[in-house]
């Protein structure tokens, strides 16, 4: 472990200046923590290692009192001389300065503000007569005795300024110390309570391995619980509150129990020049929020270690003052009302009904789902049973706790007596059921149950539409959209956002891309309308966002729902919700899956799946654990792409009455991938066969598109062609007909038409799909002679491959020998290193077994080897024949293009389907 990650531009700066010849001083300021003392230290290893005598001295606030005090350990015994120029004479020669030939001393002096003038005279003696290089550290805005501005002229140092670490330079620690990738929330909390002091994040990072508080989900590092430091952390923050005077202790104490406090609550109390002073000394600062300034602690740590060891009876009183403060206030805000009620509770166990009430339904509005929980603890028996049983059944389902969701809401329903009470408990009632456990059956037949105790049309209308939102996970796109038509005539603003909502997933599927983004913009001002949230947060709230998001992706306009979601996943984390953090990385994820990039795809599904709780847990994970599938297997990790189906098909096995994946299209993907790279090239295409023929069956075109794509690049190109030329006129987005075009050229596999679908791959944005259609016209250019056309689009290849990582799929192999082989000769000879027999290739591809015997012996004489192994081993992205492979077969495979009559779990779309 060293402070110095993410320093290393400054430590290859200071040691350049030190060792350079052409500087005498090197000044390192910062405030406190932030690692000076240890990138000092660092340079001078560096300089000792290179020959220099070194010396080190410390300047304190006690020394500052007695001349020399800092630097005696540099001067000769006896005393030494009043006179400067004989003190620098003899500091030279004891510490062994001199001789053309001897490197000079280097001398570290730390906190140089400290330094009395006699020292401050000396110093700056031996920098001029270039006797001693001098590193110098220094806190911020602490040239007392005028050394930091001389030392750091232009040509006689180098200032290097240390500020605190951001998230990038955090998450950077973090992985380096863990050796593996980082969760988001994990560098986000550490970033958070640390503030970037490089001190306080060892410390807590120290503590968290000790405590064993990091785990690793799949291959990324996350945190159990909040890291809490170590002792010596806790001995840096008492050591710093035993220097403060009463009044800055009593702020300090106060701001850690309460996170924040208005600046107006420090007005006339006399503690404006103790603020000033803890500003100045780094503990607190002053920012703005919204309309209001407020002071809280720089390091949210510092607040925890000083909570941690304050008496009760302390905390008692500091919670009942601001309680007073604000009411003497006004409390006029409605944040007001929950710092009230919350500071009550923890100072008396309990506040009045009134203020309870107020501050549980701001809390509820502002997705507080922990803050409502801790707020209804303290609810008396008996008092608004239905609101409390609602508030928590929603509050338990945010949080990942669906079983007692159930059985808060199912009370809240028993407890309902109007259509007003029955509406929302009911709604919740059944997406707790279908996203908590995919059952949705039983969502429908509750949603039923539910519409039989409603008394008016407008409210059994409403049940009606949510009816039909649940069918969305289930039914043809087309049948849903005919009961979500009417979406701008529902009265209740909740209601038709949520009917805006499913009616733009509907159209998404559909291919209808430009309505359904319309459609999810105006569920946007519905809500925006109806719930204004402040500093953009309902970017980052509404799930009007997500279906923007999905409509550009299915569109095709990849880096337009990649802009928009990488956006909403920085706000998301901005305000603190994770399941939304985790809904938008996954659609980033996507995103690059679907580009082909496969690197970035990986980290954004694995941040998705770490920030995942609540009722997007379960969407989630199938959806990563799915695509992580499809990723490793292209990028040829065979072991951690079966590690990946693993945890997906542990996911959608409980509980046993599920019966709807919410990522199955993505899965039957992931599947497929696994399959080819596993040495069955034909049961890949027959699963995709199956979701092909699901998919069309419930009219989501886009996906259907996507798994066309698929089987064509797993080499089944028979009816992808005119499938996808018949889905593009369905369409009206540009992805489906870029897949159609390069479908079309890899039929015809002529280079020109291959070149062209190659450019509109990657002007749309999809690099890896743009790389094989590209190799594939460089193969078929150098098939007819064409040298010049085939180099440029291999070069072509290459810069689209390179924004990949390093993906191994057959469509980017490049055979050895001097003579380019036919596109007929690629297919065969991919095919046998998949480890297919030849009378298996012939029967896929319909030929006799003395065809596929004369093209594989071709492909043996221009490449120059002579066996199936000898194939294995010249290409890097097979598994190799029997390598790997299940147990044996048990039923014949279909011929190519064929089908089977057996179905399997469909695979609708990528979004959800009914599990058979």
């Amino acid at each position: 472990m060293t402070a110095l990650i993410g320093r290393e531009e400054e430590l290859a700066a200071g040691t350049h200046c030190v060792l350079s010849y052409r500087q005498n001083c090197l000044v390192i300021a910062g405030e406190a923590g932030v690692g000076k003392s240890r990138l000092a230290a660092a340079v001078m290893r560096a300089a000792a290692e290179q020959g220099h005598p070194t010396a080190r001295a410390l300047a304190t606030d006690v020394t500052r009192t007695i001349p020399l005090a800092a630097l005696a350990h540099l001067l000769p015994d006896p005393s030494p001389s009043s006179d400067v120029g004989t003190l620098v004479r003899e500091a030279a020669a004891h510490i062994g300065a001199g001789g053309r030939r001897r490197p000079a001393p280097v001398v570290l002096v730390e906190d140089v503000h400290h330094l009395d003038e006699m020292s401050v005279a000396l110093l700056r003696g031996l920098v001029e007569t270039e006797a001693v290089r001098l590193v110098a550290t220094v806190r911020d805005d602490e040239d007392r005795n005028g050394l930091v501005s001389d030392f750091s002229r232009p040509g006689e140092g180098l200032y290097l300024r240390l500020g605190r670490f951001d998230e990038e330079d955090v998450s950077s620690y973090l992985s380096h110390a863990l050796q593996g990738e980082v969760s988001d929330t994990a560098v986000t909390e550490f970033a958070r309570l640390s503030a970037g002091n490089v001190m306080y994040l060892k410390e807590l990072f120290v503590g968290a391995v000790r405590r064993r508080q990091f785990e690793k989900v799949a291959s990324v590092w996350d945190i159990t619980q909040v890291p809490t430091g170590t002792p010596r952390l806790s001995q840096v923050v008492h050591r710093r509150m035993a220097a403060l005077g009463n009044e800055e202790r009593d702020i300090v104490e106060t701001l850690a129990c309460c996170e924040f406090l208005d600046l107006s609550a420090l007005e006339g109390t006399g503690a404006k020049e103790s603020l000033d002073r803890l500003i100045t000394a780094s503990l607190v600062q002053v920012r703005r929020t919204g309309r209001r300034t407020v002071c809280a602690l720089v390091h949210p740590v510092v607040g925890q270690v000083v909570r941690e060891r304050l008496p009760h009876v302390r905390r008692r009183e500091i919670y009942r003052q601001q309680v007073r403060h604000i009411k003497g206030m006004g409390a006029r805000r409605r944040e007001d009302v929950v710092r009230i009620a919350t500071f009550e509770v923890a100072a008396e166990g309990e506040t009045d009904s009134a203020t309870l009430a107020a501050a549980t339904r701001f809390a509820h509005e502002a997705r507080a789902a922990h803050e409502v929980l801790e707020l209804l603890e303290a609810v008396p028996p008996g008092f608004g049973e239905f609101d409390t049983a609602l508030l928590r059944g929603e509050a338990a389902c945010l949080t990942g706790n669906f079983d007692e969701a159930e059985g808060s809401l199912r009370r809240a329903e028993e407890l309902a007596t109007t259509d007003e009470q029955v509406l929302p408990t009911v709604m919740l009632r059944t997406w707790n059921t279908l996203f908590g456990k995919g059952t949705l059956a039983t969502a429908l037949r509750l949603n039923g149950n539910g519409r039989l105790k409603l008394r008016s049309p407008a409210s059994r209308r409403t049940l009606d539409v949510n009816d039909a939102a649940l069918r969305t996970w289930r039914d043809p796109a087309g049948r849903v959209l005919e009961d979500l038509t009417d979406a701008e005539g529902v009265a209740t603003p909740r209601i038709r956002h949520w009917v805006l909502l499913y009616r733009s997933l509907a159209l998404s599927l559909l291919g209808r891309t430009a309505a359904a983004a319309d459609s999810a913009m105006l569920a946007y001002e519905v809500r925006r309308r109806a719930r204004p949230e402040p500093d953009g947060r309902e970017q980052a709230v509404d799930l009007s966002m997500v279906w923007l998001v999905f409509a550009h992706m299915e569109g095709g306009d990849l880096r337009r729902a990649r802009e928009l979601a990488r956006r909403a996943h920085h706000l998301a984390a901005e305000h603190g919700l994770p399941g939304r953090q985790a809904l938008h990385a996954w659609l980033v994820g996507r995103c690059e899956l679907m580009a082909g990039r496969l690197r970035e795809a990986r980290t954004w599904h694995m941040k998705a799946l770490t920030a995942a709780q609540g009722p997007e847990r379960q969407f989630i994970g199938q959806h990563v654990w799915a695509g992580l599938t499809a990723i490793h297997a292209q990028s040829g990790d065979l072991d951690a792409a079966r590690k990946a189906a693993a945890r997906y098909d542990d996911l959608v096995a409980s509980p046993a009455d599920r019966d709807v994946l919410f990522a199955s299209a993505t899965a039957t993907v992931g599947r497929a991938w696994l399959l080819h790279a596993s040495g069955q090239p034909l049961d890949a295409l027959h699963t995709l066969d199956q979701g092909i023929g699901d998919m069309r069956e419930a009219e989501q075109r886009v996906n259907e598109s996507w798994l066309l794509t698929e089987r064509a690049r797993l080499g089944g190109l028979t009816g992808v062609r005119d499938r996808l030329v018949e889905l593009s006129k369905e369409s009206d987005g540009r992805l489906v007909g870029v897949r159609a075009r390069v479908a079309a050229a890899m039929h015809s596999r002529q280079g020109d038409e291959l070149m062209r679908a190659a450019l509109s791959c990657a002007e749309t944005g999809m690099p890896l799909l743009a790389a094989e259609t590209a190799l594939a016209a460089s193969h078929a250019h150098a098939a007819r002679g064409d040298r010049d056309s085939a180099t440029k689009a291999s070069r072509f290849s290459a810069a689209q491959r390179r924004q990949c990582g390093d993906p191994r799929t057959p469509g980017l192999v490049v055979w050895p020998g001097t003579t380019p082989l036919t596109p007929r000769e690629r297919e065969i000879a991919l095919l046998a290193v998949t480890g297919l027999t030849n009378k298996e290739i012939a029967r896929h591809l319909v030929l006799s077994v003395r065809t596929v015997e004369n093209l594989l012996q071709k492909v043996y004489n221009k490449t120059g080897l002579n066996s199936r192994r000898a194939l294995v081993e010249a290409n890097p992205h097979s598994t190799g024949p029997g390598d790997d492979r299940p147990a044996g077969r048990t039923e014949p495979l279909p011929a190519r293009g064929g089908s089977r009559s057996v179905r399997v779990q469909p695979a609708v779309a990528g979004v959800g389907t009914l599990r058979r």
